[in-house]
């Protein structure tokens, strides 16, 4: 997987002249958008001043009509915005990956990461992508996922950010989780559910790793044979570069990866500038810390 340096590189000579034509599409559309405004307006004052209301509806409703469909084709430029740039940058990863914005992994899939103890009644998502590296098959999306408040029974976020899943070349029986150890007030119902199960808690053996998560595995689970005593320095170095929540579980032949991140990635500005190296760094950093970490998993397992 190729560095941030080279990828600054693949930005000079190919994303920011791609960028620079949305751009251009950007510009043109805002534009259009404030004149047809400034025209309504400016048709609204005129029959104002001719005392004239009737003929409101002939000078208005096209002006309306036209201001909707170019609200219509501002929308649509930010819908494939993303799309655009994101095949830019998955045509530069060595790997096949494939996208598609328009669907997302199933909430079975999630709850069976046991990151969470609830039925997610609001689960959304979006930027599916899938794809394998060495033996090990992945996917990944963009979540927003909701529980509903024991207080006032309004939709609370439960999580919201890139999820995670890989299918293990060599499946493994057994159950490890490590939580955010930041989040332990509101992860309260994950442990105790995990804990009836018959887990119990793991401390690991790498220099902060107990700092950072809270780590348990199932009851007859035996963790060498579930991880590489090696690999837990990686995730550890994982989550760090990061600097984010992580969540991390390996259930039953199954890895999964929680990354907290609010904002959408890759979001484009109606009114600003696009053309951003920050921008794109962004979404690229995180999949180059996902497919790395994919690649040392399917090294040492």
């Amino acid at each position: 997987m190729q560095n941030i340096n080279e990828f600054r590189i693949f930005y000079n000579r190919t994303l920011h002249t791609k960028l620079k034509y949305l751009e251009r599409t950007r510009i043109q559309l805002l534009f259009l958008f404030g004149l047809s405004l400034s025209v309504l307006a400016g048709s609204g004052w005129l029959v104002y001043w001719l005392k004239m209301p009737v003929i409101s509806l002939l000078i208005w409703i096209p002006i309306a009509a036209y201001s909707s469909f170019l609200g219509w084709k501002m929308r649509k430029f930010k819908n494939s915005f993303k799309p655009v740039i994101v095949q830019e940058i998955l045509d530069f990863i060595p790997h096949q990956i494939t996208y598609n914005y328009k669907i997302f992994i199933q909430k079975d899939r999630f709850l069976s990461s046991k990151f969470f103890a609830t039925a997610a009644p609001y689960y959304k998502g979006e930027d599916y992508l899938v794809g394998q590296v060495g033996s090990t098959t992945f996917e990944m999306c963009e979540l927003d996922v909701r529980d509903r408040s024991k207080t006032d029974n309004q939709l609370r976020p439960l999580f919201r950010g890139i999820f995670f899943h890989a299918t293990c070349k060599n499946s493994f029986q057994g159950e490890i989780i490590m939580l955010p150890r930041t989040d332990r007030a509101y992860l309260t119902r994950s442990v105790k559910a995990f804990i009836r199960e018959g887990g119990e808690a793991l401390p690991v053996k790498y220099p902060g790793f107990n700092e950072r998560f809270m780590t348990y595995k199932g009851k007859t689970t035996n963790p060498d044979v579930v991880i590489n005593p090696a690999f837990y320095g990686i995730l550890f170095q994982f989550a760090e570069r990061l600097n984010k929540k992580v969540y991390i579980s390996f259930i039953a032949g199954h890895m999964y990866i929680g990354i907290w991140e609010p904002k959408d990635i890759l979001e484009p500005n109606i009114l600003r500038s696009n053309v951003s190296f920050k921008l794109v760094s962004e979404f690229y950093v995180d999949l180059y810390n996902v497919v790395s970490l994919v690649e040392d998993f399917d090294r040492l397992h």
